[in-house]
């Protein structure tokens, strides 16, 4: 690639990044920034609504070697832990669902829809912040996703399209180095029950997500694309994984500056 085409691509930096339900799909390296970018998605979009946010804070079961707050900074990974410790909900956010539920059905992991409505917990505490920001204290009993293009007829007392997503019980590992604190390498591994939904806000996807799909619109989070820890070939695959989402160059921005050498990273 050369230096005219790096130039034509940094042109496309965006001033500020969008959140809303027609916004252009986030795609990033990294799950923690995908975190983070779809916590300010949730609160970008209540914000622009008014529609409440709702913080649903994940139940534990006994943790004896590790703090609630360590437990709740663990976020979701798709399949592998399916809920978030911190469930961000606001009315129409785009969401993800993060395990196969009714395969048949295809509500599956990587199936994306709109959060429409939500169930409480009867005994969860609701504790206003700020503005129209809550913190929950339990887990919902369900998220009322609208699913596109759905395989299924309308289901009994909800509206077409709709498939309630319920909470559930999520193992979660966690290597006796992380939860003692030593140095060395520790052996065997704590497992913590999670209650949570299964699914998390879609603002923002990883490039793994993101293979096999078109978008009409994206904005690439491309400095994340080049992992000191990946392969060359790796750091090509990546760029290239992420760079023909999109249908064409209007359809592309970026979330910020990113350096050129990202873009010559080689297949072999």
């Amino acid at each position: 690639m050369t230096s005219l085409d790096y130039q034509k691509l940094i042109d496309r930096v965006g001033d500020a990044i969008s959140f809303g339900p027609e916004a252009p799909k986030i795609i990033t390296c990294t799950n923690a920034i995908r975190q983070q970018l779809n916590m300010i998605g949730v609160l970008g979009m209540g914000a622009k609504t008014k529609e409440p946010v709702y913080l649903f804070i994940a139940k534990h079961g006994d943790h004896p070697s590790i703090t609630e707050s360590e437990l709740l900074a663990i976020g979701d990974i798709s399949s592998g832990i399916p809920g978030p410790g911190i469930f961000a909900y606001t009315k129409g956010m785009p969401i993800i669902i993060n395990a196969n539920i009714y395969t048949e059905l295809g509500i599956v992991n990587g199936k994306e829809g709109r959060a429409m409505d939500i169930s409480f917990d009867p005994l969860a505490e609701v504790m206003h912040i700020n503005n129209n920001i809550y913190i929950v204290s339990k887990p919902p009993l369900c998220v009322y996703v609208k699913i596109e293009d759905c395989r299924f007829e309308q289901l009994s007392g909800l509206d077409r399209s709709i498939f309630p997503v319920f909470r559930m019980s999520i193992p979660i590992s966690i290597s006796q180095r992380k939860v003692s604190g030593l140095s060395g390498t520790g052996s065997g591994a704590e497992t913590v029950t999670r209650f949570q939904v299964p699914c998390c806000p879609a603002f923002a996807i990883t490039h793994f997500r993101s293979q096999g799909r078109t978008f009409y619109k994206v904005t690439l989070d491309l400095a994340s694309a080049r992992g000191r820890t990946r392969s060359e070939y790796q750091n090509f695959a990546t760029v290239y994984v992420m760079l023909s989402r999109t249908r064409s160059l209007d359809g592309l921005s970026f979330t910020g500056w990113f350096q050129e050498a990202v873009l010559n990273a080689k297949p072999g």
